[in-house]
């Protein structure tokens, strides 16, 4: 919150992975959002992390049309997602270099397959940190998110 005050942002969580969420269970969790913030919301950001991120992909693919934009964190789409998505998404991905999860020779070959599909805005970058960045480096990482989201996306209402 402190962090982000101009910008609402949805971070899905379906048990660990988000992975057998539902574009149902994505509706709901901004009906709540929307409902304890006590106003409606205006595109918010998309945000999932790590295992949560092929099923974030797939939803924002869908229905980006709700959301200003879509970062990726410590995570990457699948083959086939990275072959499928549009061409107008605003996609940043944030991986660490040192992650052992998604390791980032994995995530750059994927990336090459996502880049030409979104040539307009899309983004990846990297922390020189493992999976847990956002926990070791917040600073570095909110300073690139910030930054694509300055350049990407509308503010949210104050």
């Amino acid at each position: 919150k402190k962090a982000f005050p101009n910008h609402v942002i949805i971070v899905p969580s379906w048990g660990m992975s988000w992975g057998k969420g539902s574009p149902q269970y994505l509706n709901d969790v901004l009906k709540d959002a929307s409902r304890r913030l006590g106003v409606p919301l205006t595109k918010p950001w998309l945000f999932p992390i790590s295992a949560a991120g092929p099923a974030g992909f797939r939803f924002y693919n869908a229905s980006s049309k709700l959301f200003s934009g879509y970062v990726c964190i410590a995570s990457c789409p699948s083959d086939k997602q990275a072959r499928s998505l549009r061409g107008k998404l605003k996609v940043l991905m944030l991986n660490g270099a040192k992650d052992r999860r998604f390791p980032i020779d994995k995530v750059r070959e994927r990336w090459g397959l996502l880049k030409p599909r979104l040539p307009a805005a899309a983004r990846f970058q990297t922390i020189d940190a493992d999976h847990f960045f956002l926990l070791t480096h917040h600073a570095a990482a909110f300073k690139k998110i910030k930054a694509f989201m300055g350049k990407h996306g509308a503010r949210q209402a104050d």
